[in-house]
């Protein structure tokens, strides 16, 4: 028996995104392709509820990464 040998690959598109978001928004698609034939499109959710931070907040997670040597610029 002979199968056909399948090249797949997969390509995110992440749209902006902006807090605060619930779960359950759409936040973007995962397309998956087969041989360059897109089979299929799923949508990419967020798992939970995500507010926006206010001036405190970020102002700590930064002194929080800069302690823990984790800053990211």
């Amino acid at each position: 028996m002979f199968r056909e040998k399948k090249n797949a690959t997969y390509e995110v598109n992440l749209n902006e995104i902006k807090a605060p978001v619930k779960k359950g928004d759409v936040v973007g698609t995962l397309t998956i392709k087969e041989n360059e034939t897109e089979t299929r499109s799923i949508n990419i959710t967020v798992n939970k509820d995500v507010k926006k931070a206010n001036f405190f907040e970020l102002y700590f997670q930064y002194l929080t990464d800069i302690l823990k040597g984790e800053m990211k610029i």
